[in-house]
């Protein structure tokens, strides 16, 4: 469900559903306001898969597509940014497909979500768990992502990569803590 303050959260608009209500388990992970509405990425716990819903404040629509090129295979976390032009949409999540403790996947929209292409490995090593993505661009428009990674073998880290080409290509993973 989703409700729109305009008063600084003085008070809320009533809600309303992003997508039908069913039996399945959803998960909001982000939220992104634009100039053209706005952007709710969640994860189906029951089927693993990640969905990004686009809408407006008074959007009653079903209209989440899948991210994940692959079914079922969506893990735990994500992140979601928007381009400037409020339509361009970019994903990261934990991707199941060839690792089971997962790889981190960065995709992109151009078509407010609606479709998904483009999508490219982030993590540059695929030994153990990768998961927990978030992703931020910024004023410049690069886009920035971190994760928790167990390459090690004995501890989570937290790695982080950018792209300065809207998630073209990506710069070398890198560990931020030890």
């Amino acid at each position: 469900w989703v409700s729109k303050s305009t008063n600084s959260g003085v008070s809320f608009q009533p809600e309303f559903y992003v997508s039908t209500p069913d039996s399945n388990q959803k998960q909001p992970l982000r939220i992104v306001a634009t100039s053209t509405g706005f952007y709710i990425l969640f994860v189906d716990q029951t089927n693993y898969n990640m969905y990004v819903h686009h809408g407006s404040s008074s959007s009653i629509l079903n209209n989440a597509s899948m991210v994940n090129s692959t079914a079922g295979k969506a893990g735990a976390g994500g992140g979601l940014a928007a381009g400037s032009d409020g339509t361009t949409v970019y994903v990261v999540y934990t991707d199941n497909t060839s690792d089971y403790e997962g790889d981190i996947r960065f995709c992109k929209s151009a078509d407010s979500g609606a479709t998904w292409s483009g999508c490219l490995l982030v993590n540059d090593s695929t030994y153990r768990t990768q998961t927990s993505p978030v992703l931020v661009r910024d004023a410049n428009g690069t886009l920035h992502a971190a994760w928790t990674d167990l390459r090690s073998n004995s501890k989570y880290q937290t790695y982080y990569s950018y792209s300065t080409n809207g998630g073209r290509s990506k710069q070398r993973a890198r560990c931020r803590s030890h």
